[in-house]
Parts: C-alpha cells; sequence; structure tokens
C-alpha cells in the first residue's frame, strides 16, 4: 500500500535524487548512519529535503509537511545530486554552469563556489572518516573539497581521471556539446572513494573514477587529512588505471570486505578488480532470463549496482561440521568468510543478483517486464551459486520498462530465524518493485562454505503514475522522489516487519 502525503511544485524535471538532512539528538545506543548501525528518530526529530531541478532552482523542505524551508535561483539547470557536509552546517551541489556550489544547510546562502572546467552532473560523495567531499566534472578531473568546518578557509585539488591533456584544446560550446560529447573524457559517474592500509597499516584514501571513455583510473592522496593544511601540500600517486574500452555511467562500488570494486559499464559488462592494483578479479555480462527465441536480448547498465556485504551463515570446518549462528552486519572489519550481493539492473528491465566473492556467480535473474504483464508477483524459492538458477522466463511486453537509477536499500533484518535483505527499485515510467532477499540458517546442511542458499522473492508493489529519472530517498517507512512532472514526493509505505517476507 501507498499513499502520497505531499507534493513540491520545483518548476521543472527532477532528476537528481533527494538527498535527507536528520537532525539527531543522539540517546541511547543510537549511532550515527555513517557507522551503517540503526539511527533512532524521534517523530519531533526536524528531516530536511534537499533538491534541485531543470528550473535552477534549489530547494530545502520540510520533510514532515512539504512546506518550502528555502530556495535559491542558481546559474544554470541543476543534475547534481546534493551532499551534505560532515557538520551539516553547508550543503553542497553541481551545476551545468561548471560550478560546485557551497550553500548554508539553514538559510540557503552560497557562501563559495568551486569553478570546475564543465557541467557537474552527477552524485556529490562525502568520505566519512575525512570529511572531504568528491564531485566529478565533465572536464575529466575529481574535484576534492575540504572545507574543514569553515567555508572561509575551502581547498579544493583537482585530480585527473586518465590522460586530459590530448583535449585541452577543444572548445566545447553549448551548440556542439551533444555532437563532441563521445570525444570529451567527461566523468558522468560520481567518484568511488575508500580507504587502503600501506605497509604501516596507515589509512590511505583513494579516489576512482571512470570517465565517459572507459578509462578507470585510481589515484590515491598519500597525504589524505592535510588539505587545509598550507605546510603539507597533499602529494596525488596514481595507483593503477584500466581501459574498459566502453563508456560507464554507472558509479563504481567498493566492496570493503574484500577490498574490491565493482564497475558496470553500458555494454551490460560486470567487472570486479583489485581495489589495490586494479587487476581483474572477474568479469561477467548482463545475460536474461531464457529467451523464446535464438538471438539474446541486449543488455545496457547506466544505474549503479546496490552492494550488500554479509556474513555468510554457514561456514564448514575441518571436521566437517558447521555453524549456522547468523551474526547482524557491524561496523567492524568482517571476516574472510563474508559475501557480497550485487543488486544490478539493466536498461531494458532485468534484473541480476551477483555473488560477488564467487567469481560472479548470478543468484537470481527476473525480467521485470514480465511481471507488469502478468501483475503477479515472482516468488523464485532457492538460489544456488550457479549462473541461470531459478530464473524466469520473458514475455512479451508493450511498453518494455525502462530503468536508470540506483537500486535503494530499504532494510536489513537479522535474527535467530531468518536474515532479510530488501531494497527498491524504480523504472522510468514510475513502476517501484520490491526485492527481498532471505535465508534460513536451517536450509544450510553440511559443508556449504563456498555455497550461499538464498530465496528471491521481487514483487511490482505499486505505480507512481509518473515519470522519473532518478534514485528514490527511503527513511523509515516514507519514499521521496523527483518526478519529470516538476514535483518532489513524499510517499508512506508499509515497512517490512522480522522475518515475514510475505508482509
Amino acid at each position: 500500500e501507498i499513499e502520497e502525503e505531499w507534493r513540491y511544485n520545483i518548476g521543472k524535471c527532477v532528476d537528481s535524487s533527494p538527498v535527507i538532512l536528520v537532525d539527531i539528538n543522539m540517546e541511547g545506543d543510537s549511532n550515527s548512519s555513517d557507522d551503517g548501525e540503526d539511527v533512532k528518530i524521534a517523530s519531533a526529530t526536524p528531516i530536511f529535503v534537499f533538491v534541485g531541478s531543470h528550473s535552477h532552482r534549489f530547494a530545502c523542505l520540510n520533510a514532515q509537511s512539504g512546506q518550502k524551508v528555502w530556495e535559491v535561483q542558481l546559474p544554470d539547470r541543476i543534475e547534481s545530486t546534493a551532499c551534505i557536509s560532515q557538520c551539516g552546517r553547508y550543503v553542497l551541489v553541481g551545476c551545468y554552469d561548471g560550478c560546485i556550489y557551497i550553500m548554508g544547510s539553514a538559510t540557503g546562502e552560497v557562501l563559495s563556489r568551486i569553478q570546475t572546467g564543465d557541467a557537474v552532473r552527477n552524485t556529490l560523495v562525502r568520505h566519512p572518516k575525512s570529511g572531504f567531499i568528491f564531485g566529478a566534472s565533465y572536464d575529466g578531473y575529481v574535484y576534492v573539497i575540504d572545507y574543514n568546518f569553515d567555508v572561509s578557509l575551502c581547498n579544493t585539488l583537482k585530480i585527473p581521471c586518465g590522460d586530459v591533456c590530448n583535449n585541452s584544446g577543444i572548445t566545447i560550446t553549448k551548440r556542439d556539446e551533444a555532437s563532441l560529447r563521445d570525444l570529451l573524457p567527461g566523468i558522468a559517474a560520481a567518484p568511488c572513494v575508500f580507504l587502503l592500509s600501506n605497509d604501516k597499516g596507515e589509512g590511505i584514501l583513494h579516489v576512482l573514477a571512470v570517465n565517459l571513455r572507459g578509462v578507470a583510473c585510481c589515484n590515491k592522496l598519500v597525504q589524505p587529512f592535510a588539505l587545509s593544511n598550507s605546510s603539507q601540500s597533499p602529494m596525488i600517486d596514481r595507483a593503477w588505471m584500466r581501459n574498459l574500452g566502453v563508456p560507464v555511467f554507472a558509479t563504481p562500488q567498493f566492496i570493503s570486505s574484500h577490498e574490491s570494486v565493482l564497475i558496470c559499464s553500458v555494454d551490460g559488462s560486470i567487472t570486479c578488480c583489485r581495489a589495490i592494483d586494479g587487476g581483474v578479479l572477474w568479469k561477467q555480462t548482463m545475460c536474461g532470463p531464457p529467451q523464446t527465441v535464438s538471438t539474446p536480448l541486449e543488455h545496457n547498465v547506466f544505474s549503479s549496482p546496490l552492494i550488500f556485504s554479509v556474513k555468510r551463515c554457514c561456514v564448514g570446518n575441518s571436521s566437517g561440521s558447521s555453524s549456522s549462528n547468523p551474526t547482524k552486519r557491524s561496523k567492524s572489519a568482517l571476516p574472510c568468510d563474508a559475501s557480497a550481493i550485487a543488486f544490478v539492473v539493466s536498461r531494458q528491465g532485468v534484473l541480476c543478483c551477483v555473488d560477488v566473492v564467487s567469481g560472479g556467480n548470478f543468484l537470481h535473474i527476473v525480467d521485470l517486464n514480465s511481471m507488469v504483464d502478468e501483475g503477479g508477483d515472482n516468488d523464485t524459492g532457492a538460489g544456488h551459486s550457479c549462473v541461470n538458477t531459478s530464473v524466469h522466463t520473458r514475455v512479451g511486453c508493450s511498453a518494455p520498462l525502462v530503468f536508470t537509477a540506483q537500486p535503494v536499500l530499504c532494510c536489513y533484518c537479522a535474527c535467530d530465524n531468518c536474515e532479510t535483505v530488501m531494497c527498491i527499485l524504480t523504472s522510468t515510467n514510475g513502476k517501484v518493485f520490491s526485492v527481498l532477499a532471505t535465508r534460513n540458517p536451517s536450509e544450510n546442511k553440511g559443508d556449504c562454505k563456498d555455497e550461499l542458499v538464498w530465496h528471491f522473492q521481487v514483487k511490482r508493489v505499486f505505480d507512481l503514475k509518473t515519470t522519473l529519472f532518478n534514485s528514490p530517498c527511503v527513511i523509515n517507512s516514507s519514499i521521496f522522489v523527483g518526478t519529470r512532472q516538476d514535483h518532489v514526493h513524499r510517499f508512506r509505505l508499509k515497512r517490512l516487519t522480522k522475518c515475514v517476507v510475505d508482509d
């Protein structure tokens, strides 16, 4: 069930995702959401929504009422998803005019701006430990922003993605921008930022960006926490570079439990590389369920994958016995028996659930178009770590779904009886699907160290009856989303309860 609680007209279509700022008073055992733990939010806690649109308007809304708190007019279109600073006092957003704007989150006053060489269209990323904010531009650079809790001390650092010097003589105007876009090393995907330890055990900040030529370039900041200290200029070292050969629009994802990165390309290829040196661990190609014709469908990936790290609930030992005590995910480092599931959806509407650690085996494949035609649920039972297990045949669809938004994690439940992960998918024509991955420890028998037994259930939850190109933002039982009908919406959903997959 779904109920629209409010909508706000922001003038033109909204292609950026809403961002939520929660004013939390920490009580009891509550932890910050950056640590991956639950956050207790009282009903009276102020919650704010930040979103921009192609009308040049950027707004802060009251999440409960939908009323405008403040609104500013920027010089050009806004497609970039905003980012909140570590202290919560600033909100940053990219703009088509090539600038990253820093505004006061309480007032909307533009306090500073960082000029880049081309449009900034992707999501800005904040690294939780350093507080640095990263934004990529179509000029081929990643910009590292260190405001040091004071905008007047704001410093920036430019990190090239591959070889950008070859295009320094090309001048792009709005008139010929589209025709020359494929010649430029622009960066459409958000950068991927992660920490890796060096030989001394020190955490070194790595920045991975992939441009529209398919060049993946990973750089490391040798002095990652010294941007604001003029006596210690940060050094940039090239960690590795790999040419994937095809454009990339999806943001690379870091899998901390195994120190690897997952990159999805436009041609449907899924590549897993070592984070330290870029060595390819495995590569798979998106495939659909068995077809009724011999020629397979083409699958293009524009949306970023969703990665969820879990601990194997059954680990065999030398005696052949096993332990089946599920452990709730914590902020501590996962042990060697940890695994990760990637939810990858193609533009054509095929969802693949991939076991990242076991060589990219497909745990589950489903064509979401068939669910719209049939109007039913898709409960597939157990899926094992092998290709094309528990797949479903595609049926004809007069209006194929198009997916460009990243799947969104809704909740994670773990108890003595089961472990459940729930995420939602949204198509461009407003169809919303829920995906539940559940495993029961009692089903894991014997030595199953190298085998994961999961049940997947996909449901078509509701129809927003609108058009959208961004990922929704989910908090508690509410979903916030912007549409191409010029509005920002808040909907309320039924919440998932522990051990109930049919709710």
